[in-house]
Parts: structure tokens; sequence; C-alpha cells
């Protein structure tokens, strides 16, 4: 049975290492997502009422991890992202990361977060809710790695609540 819960801090090296094999050589040779991971839960923006696993039969499948995200040098209080969301490869395509998704969108908002921004297809994002992100005049600063769209999510989706983010945001 799948269950999703809080990540423990005894468990950082083993979801490295599923990150390292969810994302190696899938964008390019090698991959990085499993240092950006170590270097996030060391970060100030980092949630970790919204670090979590999904676990199956005590093994740990997926995880997921969100940051509180920047606005011309201060954090918004209301604005989260969320990445890297990791997958082991025998458990990708079998709605381990869309439970993830739902499960932590959900506690965002009972935390009182407004708009979760990411980074992605926004065509594969849009079943859970998100829309471009430039609608609202969010754009992210600098360089996307992966060449993914910025991407918004809010509850309703509504201008009122992007703009909580507006202007450029360093994600």
């Amino acid at each position: 049975m799948l269950r999703i819960r809080c990540e423990e801090e005894r468990e950082y090296r083993e979801v490295e290492s599923l990150t390292r094999e969810a994302f190696w050589n899938v964008y390019r040779p090698g991959c990085s997502e499993h240092l950006v991971l170590h270097r996030l839960r060391k970060a100030a923006a980092f949630v970790p009422e919204l670090d979590c696993v999904a676990e199956v039969d005590g093994r740990i499948v997926g995880h997921i991890a969100y940051a509180r995200m920047f606005r011309a040098g201060d954090a918004c209080a209301d604005v989260v992202g969320f990445g890297p969301i990791s997958v082991l490869p025998e458990w990708q395509r079998r709605g381990v990361g869309a439970l993830l998704i739902d499960e932590t969108l959900k506690r965002a908002r009972e935390l009182g977060f407004r708009v979760v921004l990411i980074t992605g297809n926004p065509a594969y994002y849009g079943r859970f809710g998100f829309v471009p992100a430039s609608r609202f005049g969010v754009h992210p600063g600098g360089r996307i790695a992966g060449g993914g769209g910025a991407v918004l999510y809010g509850e309703g989706a509504g201008a009122g609540r992007a703009d909580a983010a507006r202007g450029r945001v360093r994600i």
C-alpha cells in the first residue's frame, strides 16, 4: 500500500540516492538534482512540513520537496515552489508522482500557501491545476534548466492570487 508521509532526517542519504537514480541521464549526461536537494535542505527557504516521501511496504519509492520563493530578495510569505520531485524508475508512470503532488498541494493550502510556482511542462502540470505563470506577469529570474516553462498554481488560479508572486521571482 502506498503511503505519503514527511521525510525523516535519517532518510536524507537514501532519498538523495533515489533522486540521483530518478534523474540520471534524463536531461543531460549524469544529473545534479540530488545535489540541489542536498543544498535545499540546508537553506532557510526549505519547508520541512512539505518534504514528503512515498512509501510502499516500508520502501521509499518517491519524494518531493518545497521551498519558499523570493521576490526582490525577500521571501514571499505565501508562495512556494516544489522540486525536485523524484520517483524510482521502476515506479514511474504508476501514479506515485501524481499522489505526491496532490497530497502536498493540499498540505500547502492547509499551511496557508496560496501560490505554488514550479518549472516544468505546462501540458503535464496542467492536470494538477497549473497554468503558465506568464499569464499573471510572473517570470522566473535566470535560466530554467531543462528548458521547462514557468508555471503557476493557485487555488482557482485567479489573477488576484498571482499578485502574491507578480514580477521576477527566484525559483
